[in-house]
């Protein structure tokens, strides 16, 4: 570009815009880690040379007529993978771009790779051959891949990753300047030393999608692939596609989006679109970007924010910092020594108590609503406590008064979590710090002095705890503010609005922890034995391996989950050592499966239990052995159930012994 563009600024005979963003250190001697970018979307006319007669200039794809690259080609190979023919070109700026045509059900699925209802395709390997960038489609759905095919240095791929966003929010300047400072936020977090992929992939859809399949983009958490830094472009995709995104450090997300699941520690921001953005586990950064999100982190440290529009902001398990941004907002903090953040200072807003709830009503109407926050910081002036209990009163009278500052999150969890304290044994701890040692001559009242009326301080003194009886239990509970729930002995049944789909149930340190995806708010949960949802579906909690496979039966026999009623005259079953062929003849009894031959019994066992059909080496096997008379029918059904397959396969049994 710098020998097209006139560095005096006049412009040249030709009407092509030209962003300067686009051609960073385009002087000859320009420092390459200097960042130029124009946010303003100012333009520079340059005259371009006519194509040469052997290049096609590139492919067109997405929403901004353009796939990532902006080079010509210098060659196009094809081959077959899981059942789909992929195109590879290379660019003559170096880069590579992988088409993946609209995937089509009649593709021949390869058993060996990852998803038999996905064509898996390996975007980028390592020197091995290994996949560190793979994308899982589905039906109805199609990609391009653009970027170079091997890791960059961090000087080189922060420029890259900023050319490829500005290319892709053309005409959405907020977006460009919001993803251009996280990017640069996201490399600068790395060492030098590290290595970057950066990719675009931009999804396109066609008549045969379901919106109930996720695309899968699977990045490499091994320190010798390094990080994946991706723009994916799902703009042409139907507003709430879902995206499963794991291992991959930084996603730039375009369009209405569905971002899910998210293993390792993730750095994610979405543009001006509507987009739900809700990841996993380890320590994740979330920006929502413009437009009305759902925006949080199911465990880890997180840092999570709206930005502009109306939100719901939470941070699931772990000592988070939560924003919502302009716009009317709901925050949840979940469990954990959670933060907010709040423009402007306490004089700017109205604020009421609503049950748990603190409300804050600023001067143009906006309302937050915030829950199971402990720490509210105004970007001006002084901070606001929430105490959920007398103890979290008394430390955090302690910092602010003597210390003249907030607890640490470290501070605050270790109060949450110290059992069997109180006020005495607080002001004890406090004065053992360091930087309280000239306040150990004075006494505990005179520490507490000023603790009931302490402006700075909002007492709700809450009981979250839930304590069944020795009798069976089963009701709904009220969620938003973290509850902790113990069923103790009995047959204990929780019963949950919505479906199972609607939670994250996760099993944490012997404790069932449940989050409601739609806010944030937790729950957990100890010994109970079923979560029983409105739509019919039932989580079947088992405390032993006998009740784990005698859970997993009523899906082999039945194709359904166990009622509550069956359940638990399951439970009363082995508890009074019923013996385990009448257990299984009542199954049979039940299951009409008796006048099936060995093979169509075979087969629905399979198809009920794996949701497939035994192939004829697996076939061939359980005939023999029946017929050998190595295995009876009943225990066939067993040696099913209690499989690896069907472990991974029957999601609504969980064993959580000890739980």
């Amino acid at each position: 570009i710098n020998l097209l563009v006139n560095k005096n600024g006049t412009a040249s005979n030709d009407a092509t815009p030209y962003n300067l963003a686009a051609a960073e250190d385009w002087i000859a001697g320009a420092d390459a880690a200097v960042n130029v970018i124009d946010a303003a979307g100012n333009a520079i006319t340059a005259t371009i040379p006519a194509p040469s007669s052997g290049g096609s200039g590139g492919s067109s794809n997405g929403s901004n007529g353009n796939n990532g690259s902006s080079g010509g080609n210098t060659g196009v190979t094809t081959a077959n993978i899981d059942g789909v023919n992929i195109s590879t070109q290379t660019e003559t700026d170096g880069s590579r771009t992988l088409t993946i045509p609209v995937v089509d059900g009649t593709r021949t699925e390869d058993p060996s790779t990852f998803s038999s209802a996905h064509a898996d395709i390996p975007v980028l390997t390592n020197n091995n051959g290994n996949p560190v960038l793979s994308v899982s489609l589905p039906t109805g759905v199609g990609l391009a891949a653009n970027g170079r095919s091997t890791p960059m240095s961090t000087q080189n791929a922060i420029g890259d990753l900023i050319q490829r966003i500005e290319r892709e929010t053309l005409n959405d300047n907020d977006s460009l300047s919001q993803m251009t400072i996280h990017g640069q936020n996201f490399i600068a977090s790395l060492s030098q030393a590290e290595r970057v992929s950066v990719q675009t992939l931009t999804l396109t859809a066609g008549s045969s999608q379901n919106p109930g399949l996720p695309v899968i983009i699977n990045g490499s958490n091994l320190p010798g692939d390094g990080k994946q830094a991706l723009i994916i472009n799902a703009a042409d995709m139907p507003s709430g596609t879902i995206i499963q995104l794991d291992n991959v450090a930084f996603a730039a997300i375009i369009g209405a989006a569905r971002v899910v699941n998210g293993a390792g520690a993730n750095f994610a921001v979405g543009n001006n679109q509507a987009q739900y953005i809700v990841l996993g586990a380890e320590d994740d950064i979330l920006f929502g970007g413009g437009g009305n999100d759902t925006v949080g982190s199911l465990g880890g440290d997180d840092q999570t924010a709206g930005d502009a529009g109306d939100d719901t902001v939470f941070g699931g398990a772990g000592n988070d910092s939560l924003s919502g941004g302009n716009g009317s907002d709901v925050l949840n903090g979940g469990w954990g020594f959670d933060t907010a953040t709040q423009a402007g200072q306490l004089s700017d807003y109205q604020l009421r108590i609503n049950g748990n709830h603190i409300i804050f009503t600023d001067g143009n109407g906006n309302v937050d609503t915030l829950t199971d926050i402990e720490l509210i910081q105004f970007e001006n002036g002084s901070s606001v406590a929430i105490a959920y209990s007398n103890n979290e009163a008394v430390a955090h009278h302690l910092v602010k008064t003597w210390l003249d500052r907030d607890l640490t999150p470290e501070e605050g969890n270790a109060i949450q979590n110290w059992t069997g304290t109180d006020a005495s044994l607080i002001v004890e701890a406090f004065l053992r710090l360091p930087e309280a040692a000239g306040l150990r001559h004075m006494t505990a009242e005179e520490l507490l002095t000023g603790l009931n009326n302490n402006p700075n301080i909002i007492q709700l003194d809450v009981d979250r705890s839930v304590i069944g009886n020795d009798s069976n239990n089963q009701g709904y509970l009220p969620l938003g503010l973290a509850l902790s729930a113990d069923g103790r002995d009995g047959y204990d049944v929780l019963r949950m609005q919505g479906a199972h789909e609607d939670v994250h149930i996760e099993l944490v340190n012997d404790t069932l922890e449940i989050t409601r995806l739609e806010d944030g708010a937790m729950l957990s949960l100890t010994n109970a034995e079923m979560i029983a949802f409105d739509n019919g579906e039932n989580i079947l909690l088992a405390h032993n391996q006998v009740e784990d496979i005698l859970g997993r039966l009523f899906q082999t026999f039945f194709d359904r989950d166990a009622t509550i009623e069956e359940w638990q005259l399951g439970h009363e079953a082995l508890a009074n050592n019923i013996n385990s062929d009448v257990i299984l003849n009542w199954f049979q009894n039940h299951a009409n499966l008796n006048t099936l031959n060995d093979a169509d019994y075979i087969q629905a066992l399979y198809s009920q239990t794996f949701g497939r059909t035994a192939t004829e080496t697996e076939l061939n096997l359980q005939q023999l052995r029946l017929e050998n008379g190595e295995i009876t029918r009943d225990w066939l059904a067993v040696d099913i159930a209690g499989s690896d397959e069907a472990i991974t396969t029957i999601g609504n049994v969980l064993f959580v012994e000890g739980v």
